[in-house]
């Protein structure tokens, strides 16, 4: 797989994608005071990520904001974490005979980057072993709006690969995924135990919602049986990946220590930055003299630094 094909591909998807969401929330907003706050409360909202803080992602602001920031990490960690478990733990593996068919179950789905993620991963192998596993992908999330921008970051991605002679195995992995994504959990995940099963949670737990997020968790783990489950968080809050861990207290189940795993993809989004940057100009250049409290460093601070593939500090559990 052409991997710098792939980072130009997804950085023009997440960009044009990003860039017609926002005419539309633009339109909505006459006033340039009224667009700055919104704006302003979107990343204050995601800048509380680090302290383990819930924002309300039904918010579309919060949707496109995160998009062009924290998307390309999440996909560039979800790839990374899987190619490197597989690598270590290659009985896991159902890429490596034919006819194998891989489920999986992605709760907290977010903007679909284990979606993207997995994608990668079977054109890998592809590539790499000749084979087209089936997959499935059940991605679960209460949020429409980031279910949306996610599913249409993926059309915009699948039309980019169907133009690039580099990405044919991309382009044939993301054929043979049919997405289902759900608001709750599917009563069908129940006749998915015993098979080729994965179950992740990127970054989906916070304090306010670790006690339901724990039972879900575990009614997954329990009918699902996975051969591999995934929990991330940030480095500071790793205590909350544990305490909503289904595998801590599960024999069955080994810990793959990944502390130190490198990034797959690296460097910068150049159409995603520039377009962060357009967001910030259009915010700030025109406000008027009196800026009703807008937080103009704040802005500046969030919109400003270049758009990187690799990941802040993170915390990993991967059984």
């Amino acid at each position: 797989m052409d991997k710098q094909a792939v980072m130009v591909a997804l950085d023009s998807a997440i960009a044009s994608t990003a860039m017609e969401k926002y005419g539309s929330l633009r339109l909505s907003h006459s006033d340039q005071v009224e667009l700055a706050k919104s704006i302003q409360m979107a990343l204050e909202a995601l800048r509380d990520l680090q302290i383990g803080a819930l924002p309300n992602y039904r918010d579309d602001w919060i949707a496109l904001l995160y998009l062009l920031w924290f998307q390309p990490k999440q996909i560039n960690l979800a790839y990374s974490l899987i190619s490197e478990t597989l690598l270590r733990v290659p009985n896991i593996n159902p890429f490596l005979k034919s006819g194998a068919e891989l489920n999986v179950v992605d709760f907290g789905c977010g903007s679909l980057a284990m979606q993207f993620a997995v994608c990668l991963v079977v054109a890998d192998a592809i590539e790499e072993h000749g084979l087209s596993p089936t997959f499935n992908i059940y991605s679960i999330d209460s949020s429409t709006a980031m279910v949306q921008m996610g599913n249409a970051v993926w059309d915009e991605f699948k039309k980019l690969t169907a133009k690039d002679p580099g990405l044919v195995n991309v382009r044939r992995a993301s054929e043979s995924l049919v997405p289902r994504t759900h608001h709750a959990i599917p009563g069908a995940v129940v006749g998915l135990r015993g098979k080729n099963n994965w179950l992740s949670a990127l970054h989906a737990v916070y304090e306010d919602n670790k006690v339901p997020l724990a039972k879900s968790l575990q009614y997954l783990k329990e009918n699902l049986t996975p051969d591999f489950g995934v929990l991330t968080t940030h480095r500071g809050k790793g205590y909350l990946a544990r305490e909503v861990s289904p595998y801590m207290s599960d024999d069955k189940y080994d810990a793959v220590d990944l502390d130190n795993l490198r990034p797959s993809f690296s460097g910068t989004l150049p159409l995603t930055h520039k377009l962060r940057c357009e967001l910030r100009d259009e915010a700030l250049n025109n406000l008027p003299p009196v800026k009703n409290n807008v937080d103009v460093g704040l802005i500046t601070n969030f919109l400003t630094p270049s758009v990187e593939w690799e990941w802040p500090d993170k915390f990993s559990l991967v059984h």
